[in-house]
């Protein structure tokens, strides 16, 4: 039996509108419980699908298999973990608190080196969009930190910048999740 996969956009409040991030939510692995990193944050109950009549691609069914152990083997934790980064940063360019953003991006910023770290997602069409996320929110709470430690208002806007350019390869990310879920 196929997984079902329901990718999960966290939005953050405003400050980084555009900045998104998926937790890829395997809800035959979570129970269909939800996370909650902020009120903006939600886990969206999976939908009942019905069976197909078509049967499913070899090829889409083993990416499936190798994302499902990629996520059970700790990648569905390590997508959460990173969406529930922004929230924080949000909040504190808000409320102008450049201590707590500082925090907040160190914080990123190690979340993020555990995640290129980690293990690639098994699964080209999903990787390649991750892995440039990852390298420009690395870039992104670098900048943040620099930014915040030289007391640098024009480096923290960049900041805010990278973080919702990354949003695009959420979106690519989200997309090729939804295209193997069709054809798996």
């Amino acid at each position: 039996m196929a997984r079902d996969y329901t990718p999960v956009i966290m939005a953050t409040p405003a400050g980084i509108t555009a900045a998104t991030v998926v937790a890829i939510v395997l809800s035959a692995g979570c129970g269909g419980a939800s996370t909650h990193a902020s009120p903006e944050a939600t886990v969206k109950p999976s939908p009942i699908i019905a069976p197909s009549p078509v049967e499913p691609s070899p090829t889409a069914a083993s990416e499936l298999g190798a994302l499902d152990a990629w996520g059970n083997g700790g990648g569905r934790a390590l997508f959460i973990k990173f969406g529930n980064d922004f929230a924080p940063i949000s909040a504190a360019l808000d409320a102008r608190d450049f201590a707590a953003l500082r925090k907040a991006c160190v914080t990123l910023q190690s979340d993020v080196k555990a995640a290129q770290q980690y293990p690639q997602i098994p699964v080209a069409s999903v990787q390649q969009p991750w892995g440039k996320q990852l390298a420009l929110e690395a870039r992104s709470s670098a900048d943040c930190i620099s930014a915040v430690d030289a007391g640098n208002i024009d480096l923290i806007t960049r900041s805010a910048a990278e973080i919702t350019s990354a949003g695009r390869y959420t979106d690519q990310v989200t997309a090729a999740i939804k295209a193997l879920t069709a054809h798996g």
